[in-house]
């Protein structure tokens, strides 16, 4: 199964973070929606505490 979207750590050169498969069809209800935004958001949360922490060049840390 390839992943059709991929999250990019900017600290790390561009090199992949991780993948999420967005298995979007017509038949995809509003609540299977709802379910993936939910799981996105988190997703992006914990790589955004991770790079707060390990990198002190990223935009998140400059002042």
């Amino acid at each position: 199964m390839e992943a059709s979207h991929v999250l990019r750590d900017e600290c790390a050169g561009d090199a992949p973070a991780g993948a999420v498969r967005f298995p979007l069809s017509r038949e995809t209800t509003i609540g299977e929606i709802d379910q993936l935004l939910r799981a996105l958001s988190g997703i992006v949360a914990r790589l955004r505490a991770g790079r707060s922490q390990s990198c002190g060049q990223c935009p998140s840390n400059q002042s």
